[in-house]
């Protein structure tokens, strides 16, 4: 989803800044070329290019050509050999000027201090607060992935159990946040999401804090979920109508 958002951003003419102490750059780089080729209009599969698959070489080479000498988008998994920190991000944003930031698990920051021994929903409430203050001070969007987690929830693989972490597919609420409230504290949006219970290619979405005031609360929202093809659609507009989802889904008008 980040990728996604980072995209979109990408296209309209912005630079993009992606920090991922969650997986390497390798992993997210193609994650990140699906989706921008996309956005050109080139068709490729995260599969396909990740295994070598002949038949994505032309594609390939398409947006590649399309996007050679092209320095408005970097991804990073460390910086000096150790995994980020807020000060590691607002240093190299100083010099590459992003108008996005995208952080792939913001609990895996690392701490400024040495032999840090405090609890990490202090060092949690610490990386929020100063990327807060960041964003608002460098006047841009800083986009972040964090876990949620709450052991009454179910599993997909076991619907009568409870699962807590993975794979569950009942949507979280704030409270649901890892690590203590500070994110919840500090963003001004927020969504959560969980898989549906029984269709592979479908998410669902809730916006759980927003200060556009205008906007109308819903349990859940659907999102057509094809990543492999650098494929994200919001399907909002159809509420949790699972008929017309369906539908849509597989692809009638």
């Amino acid at each position: 989803m980040l990728v996604r958002e980072g995209a979109i951003a990408w296209a309209a003419g912005n630079r993009v800044m992606l920090v991922s102490p969650e997986m390497s750059a390798h992993q997210i780089e193609l994650r990140e070329d699906v989706f921008k080729a996309r956005a050109m209009g080139v068709m490729l599969s995260h599969q396909g290019i990740f295994k070598g698959d002949p038949a994505q070489r032309e594609a390939y080479r398409m947006y590649t050509d399309a996007v050679r000498g092209e320095k408005r988008w970097w991804t990073f998994d460390s910086w000096a050999g150790k995994p980020f920190s807020v000060t590691d991000i607002k240093m190299v944003a100083e010099q590459l000027e992003p108008q996005m930031i995208l952080i792939d698990g913001l609990s895996l920051l690392r701490s400024e201090h040495k032999r840090d021994q405090r609890a990490r929903w202090e060092r949690m409430a610490e990386s929020c607060e100063e990327l807060k203050h960041f964003a608002t001070a460098a006047n841009l969007v800083i986009m972040g992935s964090h876990q949620s987690v709450n052991t009454n929830r179910g599993r997909r693989g076991d619907r009568d159990a409870a699962g807590g972490r993975g794979d569950d597919w009942v949507m979280p609420s704030l409270s649901d946040a890892a690590d203590g409230d500070a994110l919840v504290r500090n963003c001004s949006s927020i969504f959560t999401m969980c898989p549906d219970r029984d269709i592979e290619n479908l998410r669902w979405y809730s916006v759980r804090k927003t200060r556009e005031r205008h906007l109308k609360f819903q349990p859940r929202l659907a999102l057509k979920w094809n990543v492999d093809a650098g494929e994200i659609e919001d399907m909002g507009q159809y509420g949790d109508n699972l008929g017309v989802i369906r539908t849509k889904l597989n692809g009638a008008a």
